[in-house]
């Protein structure tokens, strides 16, 4: 079994707090030994990094450097800070399947656990979950590609100009992580080319064409006829891919809603026709959007709701019209909390992971991949950063990495590759 070295009077040493007969005493070097410790950063006190189950507020995150595991934490009660600390400071350095796998006796050995109340108790029961959880992330990471199982990002824009100074160290990154495949959507005629040169470089991308409702107004007159020659293409290829990003949009002003319908029923049944997944975009008009796919003709294989932000009302009756749901690290922010609650009940053979990048970034204390901001100061996603989100998701949905990692990818295949 994995335990920490027990260094003689080593009272630095969470199972040398038994030598200290007064349990207050044992409580007092608990506070004092969590001052001396670095604390999760202000502005990574995300909700995404929250114990849940803890009476107080607990941040908790990590990281995995070489092989090992290395913990922070903060809380609005010195006491519940040095209590949990001393939790992290039993499994910091070990691999990630020790933390995921074996149980420590940290709290029983130090007498802790005759001193401290049910409810403190269980905030340590709580926080172990959580470290438990954290790890199967990293487990399943390790584990993508040499088991078989890969990542997939369901929806990105790798093609975007705000990623171009960056795309080699970009591609570079995303061999590194064995992805099985990332649908490139193009939003309008002008970057449909560089989606379809990046798919000619790449074979991970999935190349996918459509007119964004915000670019609807600047098409051209025979941009139908444009969009139809990228699809031919692809076909004569042979070579997965999609009709994508369309949709509708009352977020962005100003707009034509009506002309935004046109635009997308007419994309709508191009991929309606050729039975090909169209990856749908959706601000502040789902009850419209609902209305359509259900009036009009979708692809049998289904169709994408991608960075789903609508009701949990409509998830079942859009699922079984043959929607799939991709989570964005983006609903890992605090304020994000209603979307996290729909995801929890998105039907697992429905749920995909994606990035949105560049846009939509998830909170830095959660991913180990940063662009610098664009010139007018707007934070970047990086791509890479969807193998960041599938530990989170997997925590939000109570899976083993592996689990979710399979689910997903079992997804994605059948949405996009069959």
């Amino acid at each position: 079994r994995f335990e920490k070295t027990v260094l003689v009077n080593d009272l630095d040493n969470p199972m040398e707090l038994a030598v200290l007969p007064d349990p207050q005493e044992r409580l007092a070097h608990v506070m004092r030994r969590a001052g001396r410790r670095p604390e999760v950063p202000e502005e990574d006190r995300v909700d995404a990094a929250l114990v849940p189950g803890c009476v107080s507020r607990v941040w908790l995150v990590g990281t995995v450097e070489d092989g090992r595991c290395h913990f922070r934490v903060a809380a609005d009660s010195p006491m519940v800070l040095g209590l949990i600390r001393l939790l992290c400071d039993v499994y910091e350095g070990a691999a990630p399947s020790e933390v995921e796998a074996v149980e420590t006796e940290v709290v029983a050995r130090s007498g802790l656990d005759r001193t401290l109340s049910p409810t403190r108790l269980q905030g340590l029961a709580h926080a172990r979950a959580r470290l438990r959880q954290l790890a199967a992330g990293w487990t399943a990471q390790t584990a993508s590609g040499q088991a078989g199982t890969q990542l997939f990002d369901a929806h990105n824009h790798l093609q975007d100009e705000r990623l171009q100074p960056y795309r080699k160290e970009i591609v570079v990154a995303l061999g590194a992580l064995d992805l099985g495949g990332a649908v490139v959507n193009g939003t309008e005629e002008a970057d449909w080319p560089v989606v379809a040169a990046l798919a000619d470089a790449w074979p991970w991308v999935v190349p996918s064409y459509g007119l964004h409702p915000w670019h609807a107004a600047g098409r051209s007159p025979q941009w139908l006829q444009t969009l139809t020659g990228h699809l031919d293409r692809e076909a004569a290829r042979g070579r997965r891919h999609g009709v994508g990003e369309i949709g509708l949009d009352r977020w962005k002003k100003p707009y034509d809603f009506a002309d935004q319908q046109e635009v997308f029923l007419e994309q709508l049944a191009l991929a309606a026709a050729r039975n090909l997944p169209a990856s749908l975009h959706c601000l502040e008009a789902w009850g419209t959007l609902d209305a359509l796919l259900h009036q009009y003709p979708v692809p049998a294989r289904g169709f994408l709701l991608h960075a789903y932000g609508g009701p949990a009302e409509l998830v079942p009756r859009l699922a079984a019209r043959g929607a799939y749901f991709s989570f964005n690290g983006y609903f890992l922010h605090e304020r994000k909390g209603a979307q996290r609650d729909v995801f929890r009940q998105v039907p697992a053979e429905r749920l995909l992971v994606e990035t949105d990048a560049p846009a939509m970034p998830p909170p830095p204390a959660l991913t180990r991949h940063i662009l610098p901001r664009s010139p007018d100061g707007v934070p970047l996603n990086h791509p890479a950063s969807v193998a960041d989100v599938y530990p989170a998701l997997a925590v939000l949905r109570g899976l083993r990495g592996p689990e979710l990692a399979a689910l997903v990818e079992a997804n994605f295949r059948r949405l996009f590759d069959s």
